[in-house]
């Protein structure tokens, strides 16, 4: 999901709204009618991707940029100081998953482009690489994209791109022997997890291998591919096409998981832009893959968003329903009722829940007053919560995919803030005490990149609402109008502009530029309310 950013002044000797010679866009006569309206499309002809004057279009516009680029005075030296913070940046570790003993992860070392592939067993066992996208094949670059192990540690699903094309090849390796399978699934797009007996993968599969098809994400499938097996024979196994009578939109993602500790589950979603959820589920001892029975867990109406899980035949979700701050509520699986849902947290006045994680006996909620987390924790047994003390004040993010899974209370979770770089620690939700994290060490960059000065104000938008506004700048800037401005927001979705380092943007506000970062509605910082403000009808507020 793109940011918009928008700088206010051009950053070195260009000068601002030159008239800038572009290269030529021709028009046509386009149009379409839907109830009685007619629409003109004059650049309808930019659809047809493969066209030749299309592609060439493209290389001209790609020239323009970049010989503006390239022109910045000053662009070189902040490339290089750049470069130079990279170096600084310790080794990182990402997306740590944990079956059967053995933890996988990938990680990038300073001065690398792409992150490799390693496990180990244990926290404190021997590190062990399993797959370099940058060596795999002799004059290509890969990344990898996703992975996943079997639930005995023995296998792993990996899905790569090249050049980031977003769409993948999925192969599968035998960790023991660090040796792929022979088969190659492509096109796919996500790895979404193995069937109880660890012999077969469900994954998305795309409709072609090319970016330039029009059709290639439209009523994608939830395929599942038994190891060993022809990838021609793979199973159809959720889809608008093998579940017509679900009516799964043609812009979804259709998605399947199977979880480990709710054995007799299986679980399947249908992800659109909307963030009101819509979920199914079938009983695996029933479940006829030739057409299975599924039955709902929610629709839009219901209005759950955000975080769901399954403990103990209860559903645990987050509802903005008659909650615009949203709560926690809960539903028998069996009897699923969210109009009479059990509040297992209600609504705070001056807090929003971000989102739930789960370990064995708890579930970790996270709020915010759109600036600063708060950690609560809700005992699953007994149904009682109260607040963490964190080690740090700012944003929080407990690390997903679950570092250790839910057999244990551990976690990792990061805190960081717009003048604080990340810093990880381990969470034992059981005591609730945090200590260091044993994987990624917090990068030590010059005193003036954590000296700035942070400032939250309001400021009256065109119909009298105060947006919160987050304002960066350098210690003894002359706050006069005459400052070169970044500005920096995002409203949509109900994604808010949380604190975060961000260390490109924090090496502008170094150099004398103010950096803006405006909460502006379509985000959540302040709620429901504030989402619903700048969606559909109301997008003009953001």
């Amino acid at each position: 999901m793109k940011k918009i950013v928008c700088l206010i002044c051009c950053i070195g000797a260009l000068k601002c709204f030159a008239q800038y010679n572009y290269p030529a866009t021709k028009t046509v006569d386009s149009t379409d009618t839907y109830f009685g309206v007619t629409y003109h499309d004059p650049y309808r002809w930019l659809e047809h991707m493969k066209d030749t004057s299309v592609v060439s279009w493209f290389k001209k516009q790609s020239q323009f940029s970049d010989d503006i680029l390239n022109r910045i005075n000053g662009r070189d030296s902040l490339i290089d100081e750049w470069r130079m913070l990279a170096k600084l940046q310790p080794a990182s570790v990402q997306g740590i998953l944990y079956e059967n003993g053995r933890l996988f992860y990938k990680k990038t070392t300073p001065g690398e482009k792409v992150a490799k592939l390693y496990w180990r067993q244990g926290e404190n066992g021997k590190e062990i690489l399993l797959f370099d996208p940058q060596h795999y094949i002799e004059g290509k670059t890969f990344s990898i994209q996703d992975f996943a192990p079997s639930f005995d540690g023995n296998m792993l699903a990996i899905g790569y791109a090249q050049k980031g094309a977003e769409i993948d090849s999925l192969r599968i390796m035998d960790v023991n022997t660090g040796r792929f399978l022979k088969e190659v699934v492509y096109p796919s797009r996500a790895v979404e997890g193995w069937t109880p007996d660890n012999r077969s993968i469900f994954y998305l599969a795309l409709n072609s291998g090319s970016n330039t098809d029009m059709n290639v994400k439209l009523n994608v499938k939830t395929k599942m591919h038994a190891v060993g097996s022809d990838p021609s024979t793979d199973l159809d196994f959720f889809s608008s096409a093998s579940y017509p009578e679900l009516n799964i939109p043609a812009k979804a993602y259709p998605g399947v998981g199977y979880d480990e500790n709710n054995p007799g589950y299986i679980l399947a979603s249908v992800n659109t832009v909307q963030r009101d959820m819509t979920a199914y589920f079938a009983r695996v001892a029933s479940a006829n893959t030739s057409h299975i029975a599924w039955k709902p867990i929610c629709t839009p109406a219901d209005h759950l968003v955000r975080s769901m899980t399954l403990f103990d035949g209860r559903i645990y979700a987050i509802t903005y329903a008659n909650a615009k701050n949203f709560r926690l509520v809960s539903s028998p699986i069996d009897a699923l009722d969210w109009s009479h849902a059990k509040v297992e947290v209600a609504e705070k006045a001056d807090e929003s829940i971000k989102s739930f994680t789960r370990t064995k006996d708890y579930l970790l909620l996270d709020y915010s007053n759109g600036i600063t987390d708060r950690l609560y924790r809700f005992n699953l047994h007994t149904g009682k919560t109260d607040l963490l003390q964190l080690p740090i004040d700012g944003n929080v993010t407990i690390i997903r995919p679950n570092c250790y899974n839910v057999k244990t209370n551990n976690c990792l979770l990061t805190f960081t803030s717009n003048l604080s770089p990340t810093r990880e620690f381990e969470l034992d939700a059981a005591t609730g005490k945090f200590i260091g994290s044993p994987f990624n060490a917090p990068p030590a960059y010059p005193k003036a990149y954590t000296s700035l000065i942070e400032k939250n104000v309001e400021v009256k938008g065109h119909d009298g609402v105060m947006v919160p506004l987050t304002i960066l700048y350098r210690k003894g800037t002359k706050l006069d109008g005459s400052n070169v401005c970044l500005m920096d927001s995002y409203g949509a979705y109900g994604v808010s502009m949380d604190p975060a380092f961000f260390v490109y943007e924090i090496s502008l506000a170094v150099r004398g530029v103010i950096v803006a970062i405006p909460h502006v509605r379509g985000g959540s910082e302040k709620g429901q309310d504030w989402y619903m403000a700048g969606y559909k009808t109301t997008k003009p507020n953001t």
